[in-house]
Formats: structure tokens, C-alpha cells, sequence
């Protein structure tokens, strides 16, 4: 795997699975909301909204420059684990990284789960711009 695929699988693939995994059909098991990723992109948003309220500014805050700022923060953090790790290294947290991918929950829009009290990312878009 080459620097550029590896830095941006560490980048997009987290904000593909908190932000836009919920709109993807996967047959029986329906739409998934990964719970992790979630809740790394929602809580700067809901941290700055239980703090000043849900004002315009907070939710400009939430929904770009906080996931901006997950982001460029996955980002730096994918390049100090490019050169400071082995080969063998940076494999491992790889794989750590993909299995955190796969920890997600049903979505749903009307039900109470267990996991709705959670600040994740899709559940406070859907609340805020609701």
C-alpha cells in the first residue's frame, strides 16, 4: 500500500461511516449507523450545543468545522503513523482501525434503541436541521 492510499483510507473511511453510511441498503440488516465514528464527528457538535444552544454558529461549528478539524487531526495523525511504524506496525493499526469500522447498530428513525442517547453525528443532524 503507498503513502497517499493509506492516509486517505485513514481519513475518508471514518467520515464515510459517521456521516454517510446511514444512507447505504445493506439487504436484511437495512441501514447501519456506526457507533464509534459517530460519535467522534457528533460530539465537538453536541459538546458546542449543550454549551451555547443550537445556534447557527454552533451548527456551522458541528457540521463542518468539527468534522474539519477530525479530519485534518486523522489526517496528521495517519502520517506519524506512516513514518514512525514498521511496516508490520502500521498493519496492525490498520486492521485495529478497519474492525472499528464494523461496529455499528441498526438505524432507526422512530424506534428507541439503547444507542439513541449517544451524541452521534447522523442523530443530531437529523435533530437540528429537522
Amino acid at each position: 500500500m503507498n503513502r497517499f492510499l493509506f492516509r486517505a483510507a485513514f481519513v475518508f473511511l471514518p467520515w464515510f461511516a459517521a456521516s454517510l453510511l446511514q444512507i447505504v441498503w445493506f439487504g436484511p440488516l437495512g441501514r447501519l449507523e456506526n457507533l464509534p465514528w459517530g460519535l467522534t464527528f457528533g460530539f465537538g457538535w453536541f459538546l458546542a450545543g449543550e454549551t451555547f444552544g443550537y445556534t447557527r454558529p454552533v451548527d456551522f461549528f458541528g457540521f463542518l468545522a468539527w468534522p474539519l478539524f477530525v479530519c485534518v487531526l486523522l489526517y496528521r495523525l495517519s502520517g506519524i503513523i506512516w513514518r514512525n511504524l514498521g511496516e508490520t506496525r502500521w498493519q496492525s493499526v490498520l486492521f485495529v482501525f478497519a474492525l472499528s469500522l464494523f461496529v455499528v447498530a441498526p438505524f432507526h428513525d422512530e424506534t428507541r434503541a439503547w444507542y439513541d442517547h449517544l451524541p452521534l453525528f447522523v442523530k443530531i443532524l437529523d435533530r437540528v436541521f429537522d
